[in-house]
């Protein structure tokens, strides 16, 4: 779906565990991902960056859809903020979302 909007697409993987080895062995079960980020729970800087910095509401497990833009420049790489633009409790939520934006196209 991002493709055919011609944007990127990237994965990323938090876990909120305390114990590493704990939080990279959940990640590996669910899937691949582009960027992961463990340990510290709630104080990480994968949770600082991806909830406590955002309008995300803490919850957890949650997967989140969202968007923003990334500029290359000769001596920098600007992030603009994220923009949220949907979340899902369970992994059947967000199927059924993108299945109705597909069909939507």
């Amino acid at each position: 779906m991002a493709q055919a909007q011609g944007l990127g697409y990237s994965s990323i993987g938090l876990a909120l565990d305390y114990d590493t080895s704990e939080g990279l062995e959940l990640l590996s079960g669910i899937g691949k991902w582009d960027e992961i980020s463990v340990g510290r729970s709630w104080y990480g800087s994968g949770a600082q960056h991806l909830i406590w910095e955002t309008d995300i509401e803490p919850f957890f497990p949650q997967l989140v859809v969202a968007r923003r833009s990334i500029r290359v420049e000769t001596e920098h790489v600007a992030f603009s903020e994220l923009a949220v633009l949907q979340r899902f409790g369970s992994p059947a939520q967000a199927a059924a979302w993108l299945k109705e934006q597909i069909s939507a196209q």
